[in-house]
């Protein structure tokens, strides 16, 4: 696994593995939306946009909160509802609100 899409592509199987498991429905996003996935909350649908790495850099998981390619754009409230930052490496899940 080299590139950024296969790194994302892994993050996004994990992250709907994981919520699944906890029998919490998830659905891929239309393709060109802000977000990777969709969550089905109690009694509301969740934006969640997940962010992958495959393993720490000097000691430390890095995660880019920004959207675009080349030129980076930041998030704004209705793009998202949540982050999960993925490290591959350790399978492991952090979920964040937006803020």
């Amino acid at each position: 696994m080299k590139s950024a899409v296969e790194i994302g592509a892994a993050a996004e199987s994990f992250v709907s593995f994981k919520l699944r498991s906890f029998g919490i429905g998830v659905h891929a996003a239309a393709p060109g939306s802000p977000y990777d996935l969709i969550a089905e909350g109690k009694n509301c649908l969740l934006k969640i946009q997940v962010k992958g790495t495959k393993k720490p850099r000097e000691g430390r998981y890095h995660f880019t909160t920004s959207k675009g390619r080349g030129h980076k754009n930041r998030y704004v409230a209705d793009d998202v509802d949540i982050f999960a930052f993925v490290a591959l490496d350790i399978e492991k899940v952090y979920l964040a609100p937006f803020a």
